[in-house]
């Protein structure tokens, strides 16, 4: 099952019309962690994580905000992991 952030974070670059490289270049990371993450098979530090938000011009924080109660823990353990 995807994160719920890494699902929002997709949807997100598809709205702004962004390839993956095009995100992975300017957050400074690969375009395989890109996909990984988009896939949820990784979830990057979070640091990394939000230079992505910050790409993609989405404040990481309202991500965690615009979870469903049952999905904060799950996506914050991730998170975290």
């Amino acid at each position: 099952m995807t994160n719920p952030i890494a699902a929002h974070l997709r949807e997100r670059r598809f709205e702004l019309g962004l390839t993956q490289e095009q995100v992975a270049n300017a957050a400074g990371t690969s375009h395989t962690a890109i996909s990984r993450l988009e896939n949820g098979t990784h979830l990057p530090q979070l640091d990394t994580l939000r230079r992505i938000a910050g790409v993609l011009d989405e404040e990481l924080l309202l991500c965690f905000q615009r979870l469903e109660d049952g999905e904060l823990e799950r996506a914050f353990a991730a998170v975290m992991a």
